[in-house]
């Protein structure tokens, strides 16, 4: 083992550098001649030289291959610039046509009132503002006055005088006075003439919506008050009054015409016997089914409406009653 290390110790310092040029120059081994110093400078100009040129081979190639990728510039496009020309202005917005005011209507002219009568019967004066009385009434009626002015006066009796009396004076003889012409006041109450007292009594005014008609006979309809006590408290009013009462009782306004608010007017013709029982309807003004179908179920709901009264002597009566649709909002409102 000792041995070993010893040997290696001894062969490190032949392999070092230093050996090996120590050897070199003590041993002058004749591995080649050594170069002049000359010599030495001319292979530096040489590498110096020879580097230089390949590094301007090298920078060369890259230029030719930059250059040859670039591709090559379009030919160039021409352009004409056109400017363009500037629009015109709007044209002005046209003026509305001014609405003319609606034309206000003309009042009506002022009538002229008439003269009237006050409670003695005599013609009043007209009130301020009134246009005048026109002169041609006046001259008219001028020559009617005048004609009675100038009517001749009767001739004077003469009278025996006695021979022994003394001559009494003798007396003017009457002369006709002439009489002033008449005023337009007078012949206007002269022209119009008092009106004449009526000689009918003025019958009491009838239900409204109701009426009797008797075709069997006209003359028991026409019964007067003294012939029947009932005329007096109200007659056929009342009855007819408490008939159209009955009906308005019985009616019911349809909901569909009440939903689409339907109305209307619907005139019936109901014949009744004596007893008051309803014979038939006659629908004489109508205001569609559903109307006339509530009337009619109505005036039927009510019968009978009482016996007739006992002035009536006919066997049956027609009735025509009348009543706007709907009825029962309207009498209720009463």
């Amino acid at each position: 083992m000792n041995d070993t290390a010893a040997t290696f110790d001894d062969l490190t310092p032949r392999l070092s550098p230093e050996w090996a040029v120590r050897s070199f120059h003590e041993e002058r081994i004749p591995l080649s001649p050594p170069l002049p110093d000359r010599d030495l400078r001319w292979r530096w100009a040489v590498a110096i030289i020879a580097a230089l040129l390949l590094h301007i081979s090298v920078v060369t190639t890259l230029d030719d291959g930059f250059e040859r990728s670039k591709s090559p510039l379009p030919e160039p496009v021409p352009v004409e610039i056109i400017t363009e020309q500037p629009k015109p202005p709007p044209p002005p917005p046209e003026p509305k046509p001014v609405e003319k005011p609606p034309e206000l209507p003309k009042p009506p002219e002022p009538q002229q009132p008439l003269p009237y009568r006050s409670s003695n019967g005599d013609l009043t004066d007209k009130p301020s503002g009134s246009s005048p009385q026109t002169p041609e009434r006046s001259e008219q009626t001028q020559p009617a006055a005048t004609a009675a002015a100038t009517a001749a006066p009767e001739p004077q009796a003469s009278t025996p005088k006695p021979s022994g009396a003394p001559a009494l004076p003798s007396q003017p003889s009457p002369q006709a006075t002439p009489v002033p012409p008449a005023t337009p006041r007078e012949t206007q109450e002269a022209m119009i003439a008092p009106p004449l007292p009526s000689k009918k009594p003025p019958t009491p005014p009838a239900e409204q919506g109701a009426s009797v008609v008797t075709p069997q006979s006209e003359t028991a309809a026409r019964t007067t008050e003294q012939e029947d006590p009932h005329v007096g408290e109200g007659g056929s009013d009342k009855y007819l009054r408490d008939m159209k009462e009955q009906v308005l009782r019985n009616y019911f306004y349809p909901p569909t015409a009440e939903m689409f608010h339907v109305t209307g007017t619907v005139v019936y013709d109901i014949t009744l016997d004596r007893s008051g029982t309803v014979r038939g309807v006659r629908i004489v003004q109508s205001a569609g089914s559903l109307l006339d179908r509530a009337g009619f179920d109505a005036i039927m709901r009510g019968s009978p409406y009482g016996p007739l009264p006992s002035y009536i002597k006919a066997s049956g009566v027609v009735v025509t009653m009348e009543f706007g649709m709907p009825v029962v909002q309207q009498d209720e409102n009463r």
